[in-house]
């Protein structure tokens, strides 16, 4: 059981890494430095997935021969194995994952990053007692990331734990007006339908299309002919089929339009739609 991170999510962890290869080599330590190196090469090739796979593995062999061959500082070693277990996870190589994030936290109990990871460990593993319990503790380190009140959140959702996942998507709500990031209100919406709360779902949804609009508008994309913008369909979707649900027909067709102006190609609003003619 792998959690699929929303957007804003993989961006921040992204983030947190870069700081984190950054950090490798500070002390002049040789294997680091190229280590770092091959990593960020690895980043530049991400259209290329054959040649990104190479320089992981470069970068793997380069973290591994610093850790053998010792005479690292205890701020690099720690660097060093949640790089380390960060190319690991990437791979779904999780138990070597979770080897390096345990040895990155013994050294830093405080480290958030390693601990969060340790979490996305745990859930791919299908672990969800001890993946909750290092994203709480992620979450007690460093509680100005909205991603980790996130993930967390999706995690809650998984367990059926519908009221602890709306906290958690609103505190990442909170954290992150007055902009508040692509996805957030899509999950709590999702969060609150699965809660039965069906009129707070529709508007955390259209809530959502209003902020999918205003970044198409930005990019100067919005009402112009051809663009197809299957998130605002999706969203769409959704709100039909809770129509549906509530033997709205009516509202659900509009709805359902709305998600074919989005998005001509959405099966699923040809199809609600189709439903809502019989």
């Amino acid at each position: 059981m792998f959690l699929k991170a929303p957007r804003y999510t993989k961006i921040a962890l992204a983030l947190m890494m870069l700081v984190v290869f950054e950090s490798c080599g500070r002390q002049g330590v040789d294997p680091l430095a190229k280590a770092k190196q091959f990593e960020q090469q690895a980043m530049q090739h991400i259209t290329d997935p054959a040649k990104k796979e190479e320089f992981r593995r470069n970068a793997l062999k380069e973290y591994s021969k610093a850790l053998e061959t010792g005479g690292l500082s205890a701020t690099d070693r720690e660097a060093a194995y949640l790089a380390r277990g960060y190319i690991y996870l990437s791979q779904e190589k999780c138990e070597l994952a979770i080897r390096d994030f345990l040895e990155a936290i013994k050294l830093n109990s405080r480290n958030a990053t390693a601990t969060y990871l340790l979490g996305e460990c745990y859930a791919q593993v299908g672990d969800a007692a001890a993946a909750l319990n290092a994203y709480s503790r992620a979450v007690d380190m460093n509680p100005e990331l909205p991603s980790l009140f996130v993930q967390r959140g999706l995690l809650y959702m998984k367990l059926g734990r519908h009221s602890e996942a709306i906290e958690d998507f609103s505190e990442a709500i909170r954290r992150t007006e007055p902009n508040p990031t692509t996805d957030s209100y899509e999950l709590r919406g999702d969060a609150y339908a699965s809660a039965g709360q069906l009129d707070k779902a529709i508007a955390d949804y259209m809530q959502e299309i209003e902020i999918e609009r205003k970044n198409q508008t930005s990019l100067g994309l919005q009402n112009q002919p051809g663009i197809e913008i299957p998130a605002i369909a999706e969203l769409y979707v959704k709100i039909g089929k809770i129509y549906e649900q509530r033997k709205m027909s009516n509202l659900a067709e509009s709805a359902y339009k709305e998600a074919l102006k989005a998005s001509s190609l959405s099966r699923d609003a040809r199809e609600g739609l189709a439903r809502t003619k019989k």
